[in-house]
């Protein structure tokens, strides 16, 4: 099976949990000894924090905007390369994407009340954008990994979202 698994911001050199949670999963990928064929594409960045193997390829994708890099260049990239399957990493996918799709989908805060707004415009657009993707996505998942049982039980109250998935 090929594979191509999400991981835009892991070059970046302030890496958050969801990188972090991102690099090692695709470390791990990279000891198996299966037939699967890894794509993994990232943004352009300054830590190169992974190596390509045998079973792993790097795929850089420059964009202007993170809208533009998950919504355009990487449903264009996963057609390119014929993939089976995209792994997105980091909450949020394309909402139209020509291959199964698994979501790691690591919290709702985004969903929740909030008392203010976000600190900056950039938080703020993500916040919007967050609230917007996930629900459209989320019906389209193949699978859904979240990182706990606890996140589990919130994510499938708040979204309806069957235990099967």
């Amino acid at each position: 099976m090929t594979i191509a698994i999400e991981a835009q911001r892991i070059f970046r050199p302030n890496k958050h949990g969801m990188d972090f949670v991102a690099l090692e999963t695709i470390r791990e990928l990279q000891k198996r000894n299966d037939d699967n064929k890894y794509f993994v594409i990232v943004a352009p960045g300054e830590d190169r924090c992974l190596i390509e193997s045998a079973n792993l390829s790097i795929i850089e994708l420059k964009c202007p905007t993170y809208l533009f890099w998950e919504q355009v260049a990487l449903p264009r990239i996963v057609k390119k390369l014929k993939v089976d399957l995209l792994h997105c990493t980091s909450n949020t996918a394309p909402i139209r994407c020509s291959v199964p799709l698994i979501l790691t989908l690591h919290d709702i805060i985004y969903l929740e009340p909030r008392q203010h707004r976000s600190p900056s415009l950039y938080q703020e657009m993500g916040w919007h954008y967050r609230r917007l993707v996930v629900p459209r996505i989320l019906k389209k998942c193949k699978k859904i990994i979240t990182v706990s049982q606890f996140e589990c039980n919130r994510i499938r109250h708040a979204l309806n979202i069957p235990s099967e998935r």
